[in-house]
């Protein structure tokens, strides 16, 4: 009976231990595959990574290109306004002093006088203010 008793108690615990290892292997697999899962998502991860850097580079390469023909467009388009400007210049000088354009009375002042502008004053060779000491 004793006997029968330990071994009944005995073949409980043996049956626990088989049911608790059945469990333990269920969870090792379980996170064996989480392991795998997450395995895979890392690399996924990496190999997105990758791709942006990629593709940042790609876009810092496009910007230096892009930075470096604004400057040329840029410095072109001032050596065209500066050439514009003066080539405006030759063409209303030598169109005023044709007669084709009429000039500004403020051009006038070493040619002929209009009614708008007041006669050249003529300034004596010593000015009154001149006759006092220096002090």
């Amino acid at each position: 009976d004793k006997h029968k008793q330990w071994c009944d108690l005995e073949l409980e615990k043996t049956e626990a231990s088989i049911t608790e290892l059945d469990e333990l292997e269920l969870k090792i697999q379980e996170i064996a595959g989480t392991v795998l899962t997450l395995h895979g998502e890392v690399e996924e991860a990496r190999d997105m990574s990758t791709k942006i850097a990629t593709h940042m580079q790609e876009a810092t390469e496009i910007r230096k290109v892009g930075k470096e023909e604004n400057r040329l467009a840029k410095k072109d388009a001032h050596e065209a306004q500066v050439q514009l400007a003066n080539a405006i210049a030759v063409l209303e000088d030598f169109y005023k002093s044709s007669g084709q354009i009429p000039k500004e009375s403020w051009e006038f002042i070493q040619g002929r006088v209009e009614s708008r502008i007041a006669a050249p004053v003529d300034l004596p060779e010593t000015p009154s203010t001149w006759d006092s000491g220096y002090t």
